[in-house]
């Protein structure tokens, strides 16, 4: 799709933030965790979400630039107001700079490592000298969407595509309807084919389709992409073309996300309203979720037994139900998707049920309310032996969006592991890998993964079967587990009942869920 002009002059405002300084001749200084996708401001604080070959960063700092300019052509300029900035060594294209800020491209050519990451050096240089490098984490991808607003969140930077081909900004006033066509636009996709030089924009007759393939998630649906690229006329501004579901969520702030297995954008907010036109939001659904969860670990930063309460109580449009353990045998094979910025989204948030109250075997505990913004929610360390098998009851005091309730759930029993994995015990990624155990009950399941932390990665194989099986051989295809070679990885058991007790109280449309859980973790493992 040609990208009309509006729309490129928009994003030249949504990089070219205008600040007006008067700076002596000082030397330049990036502040720590300065560097950043220029979408999200993702950096350090959010790992294994790095900058990507060919995406648009930022910088932030002081004195990293003598006069506020905007490049006003392409290809882009190596150098502004006698500013440049090179990563690894590479003198990069600039978008802008100003004494606090400066935007530029990342290189398509960088020295990533076999698993597509790597921290390299960025250093700005200006008459008054170069700054100190400051290590940025890079990596084969790392999508951030831009909002309209220019802030990191809010309203992304979407364009509805109408059935004539015409195309206009999405907004609350403008929604797309479902089943219509959307344009998403973001930076972070990586490398493209038929990739124009660094600092040109891609070619308007001739797609730069994506080599990493991400989906773009919409609410709690994938969307069909027809395209996934470069944006036509655009320097290191990514568009993805997707094709809303004809059941789509509606609303004025309906969450989107750029992600794979891996790595997943910030959400930003779409509008979607039948016909098109003002957007209406519905009215939210919420639900209960309580679990009980007794913990034994070793080789980790906090070995040895622990006992915990954990409840939330949130709310959406279109809130699903939690996911409830599968009483079936299967592996599950992937990559623990890195934690992307977190943004507030309008209808989106947990309710107070007042302060909860915990009755059992191991005595009386009262949890409190915590709240963060719109989220509240609930946790409390119990004392070590305060979680066993026996009944506990779960009694709310209640709040004005959740009545008061009481409910029972029934702690199962533990299972007693075969076998032990001191720090050190190497597992070797061929074949299969047996383990086993005595006890469990019928109406238990046991879930068993290996993790394999490296980088900014997790690859994890795991598999599920009845607790009474006693045994699990976690076998992959082709005789490989599929996990990284990694010294830091870990073995986790999970016993956990196969129903979880239910309970219903005023304000929880899908009523709630008490689930228990004992966890045995064994980490400083070896993979080979």
């Amino acid at each position: 799709m040609r990208i009309p002009s509006f729309v490129r002059f928009a994003f030249l405002i949504s990089l070219t933030f205008t600040f007006s300084f008067s700076v002596l001749a000082q030397k330049p200084q990036i502040s720590p965790g300065g560097v950043v996708n220029a979408a999200d401001y993702a950096g350090p604080v959010v790992p294994s979400h790095g900058l990507a070959p060919g995406s648009i960063a930022s910088i932030f700092g002081q004195n990293l630039a003598s006069d506020t300019v905007t490049a006003d052509k392409t290809p882009l300029p190596t150098s502004l107001a006698g500013t440049s900035v090179t990563v690894n060594g590479i003198v990069v294209p600039l978008f802008y700079v100003s004494p606090k800020q400066i935007n530029f491209q990342v290189p398509s050519a960088l020295p990533l490592a076999s698993n597509g990451y790597a921290p390299l050096p960025v250093i700005v240089s200006t008459g008054a000298g170069s700054s100190d490098g400051v290590l940025a984490d890079f990596s084969s991808y790392g999508p951030g969407i831009f909002a309209l607003d220019s802030s990191g969140c809010g309203h992304g930077a979407v364009l509805n595509t109408a059935t004539d081909g015409s195309v206009s900004v999405n907004s609350p006033e403008n929604s797309a309807s479902p089943g219509s066509y959307i344009s998403i636009y973001a930076t972070g996709l990586g490398l493209v084919y038929n990739a124009p030089p660094d600092g040109s924009p891609a070619p308007l007759d001739q797609l730069a389709p994506a080599f990493f393939q991400l989906s773009v998630g919409l609410a709690h649906s994938l969307l069909l992409t027809t395209f996934a690229g470069r944006a036509p006329g655009l320097v290191g501004v990514d568009q993805w073309n997707v094709r809303l579901p004809a059941d789509a969520q509606e609303g004025c702030a309906v969450p989107a996300v750029v992600e794979d297995f891996a790595v997943s954008s910030q959400a930003v907010t779409i509008a979607v309203h039948r016909g098109g036109g003002q957007c209406v939001d519905p009215q939210p659904d919420s639900v209960g979720e309580i679990t009980l969860t007794k913990t034994f670990a070793s080789g980790t930063s906090s070995d040895g037994e622990s006992d915990v309460f954990q409840a939330s109580f949130p709310f959406s449009p279109g809130q699903p139900a939690p996911v409830l353990p599968q009483n079936d045998q299967r592996s599950i094979y992937g990559v623990s998707t890195a934690s992307a910025p977190a943004c507030p989204i309008p209808g989106y948030g947990s309710e107070s049920a007042g302060s909860l109250r915990l009755d059992g075997p191991g005595g009386s505990f009262l949890i409190a309310p915590m709240s963060d913004g719109d989220k509240v929610s609930y946790q409390r360390t119990l004392p070590i032996g305060t979680l066993q098998p026996g009944a506990y009851t779960v009694s709310s005091a209640g709040s004005s969006g959740v009545r008061p309730f009481e409910s029972v759930i029934q702690l199962g029993s533990d299972i007693q592991i075969s076998g032990s994995y001191p720090p050190g015990t190497s597992i070797s990624d061929h074949g299969s890998f047996q383990v086993s155990w005595a006890g469990g009950d019928d109406d238990e399941i046991v879930k068993v993964t290996l993790i394999s932390h490296l980088f900014q990665f997790d690859t994890i194989h795991s598999q599920m079967v009845p607790a009474t099986a006693h045994s699990i051989a976690l076998q992959g295809p082709n005789g490989f587990l599929g996990l990284q070679a990694s010294n830091n990885a870990e073995l986790v058991f999970e016993v956990l009942p196969k129903q979880a007790a239910t309970f219903s109280a005023s304000g929880l449309a899908l009523g709630g869920y008490l689930n228990w859980e004992y966890k045995h973790r064994f980490a400083g493992l070896a993979i080979q």
